[in-house]
């Protein structure tokens, strides 16, 4: 199953799951940077992840939203 179905199941509205593939796509490239696979993904890759958010000035709250929707995905 593909995230927007999974989202489409979850009985999200077209917006929010706009919003959370565009969100999931810093995600994603940031993976390709990395050289991952989204199985190869552990603990210690997300908080690489939040390191990088961090130094990219992103807010606390934002990342946290950011992590819910990588929860989603993965």
């Amino acid at each position: 199953m593909g995230f927007e179905t999974y989202l489409q199941d979850k009985k999200l509205s077209a917006k929010i799951i706009s919003s959370y593939q565009k969100q999931l796509k810093n995600f994603t490239d940031w993976m390709k940077q990395e050289n991952l696979q989204v199985k190869e993904i552990a603990y210690r890759d997300l908080l690489k992840y939040i390191a990088y958010l961090r130094q990219k000035s992103w807010k606390e709250r934002t990342i946290g939203h950011q992590l819910g929707i990588i929860r989603h995905y993965l």
